[in-house]
């Protein structure tokens, strides 16, 4: 039997959206879960959860160091993992899954953090157990 670790079946992609932005939690949390639902339709699910992110003035600009004034803020990040073969249609879709979903519930945010990790060294599965 061919051990999971070597097995490019689950060789997957991983995919983080984080949206941190001055707006009503009320209205972020909607807008995560809307594009939570999005992204479910194409990857089969995702995991969101509510985080917080602090952001200095001068955050836009290379400096060595930075003066702020610095802000806190309330934020989601949507985490999903995906076969490499269908990492691409995400990407792609993402921009347009993103933006709406922050027009619909009306949040300023204009820079939306994104991480993907295509290294192909996360090694993914499920596993089912009995509640029993």
């Amino acid at each position: 039997m061919r051990h999971l670790l070597f097995d490019p079946a689950t060789r997957r992609a991983r995919f983080e959206v984080r949206i941190v932005c001055d707006a009503p939690l009320v209205a972020i949390e909607a807008a995560g879960d809307d594009m939570a639902e999005d992204i479910s339709a194409i990857t089969g699910g995702a995991t969101l959860k509510k985080i917080k992110g602090v952001w200095a003035a001068d955050g836009s600009l290379d400096l060595d160091r930075y003066q702020g004034p610095f802000e806190l803020a309330d934020g989601i990040a949507i985490e999903v993992t995906i076969p490499f073969d269908r990492a691409e249609a995400l990407y792609a879709a993402l921009p347009e899954i993103v933006a709406d979903a922050c027009r619909r519930h009306g949040l300023p945010a204009r820079w939306i953090d994104t991480n993907i990790d295509i290294s192909g060294a996360l090694i993914a599965g499920h596993f089912q157990f009995d509640r029993s």
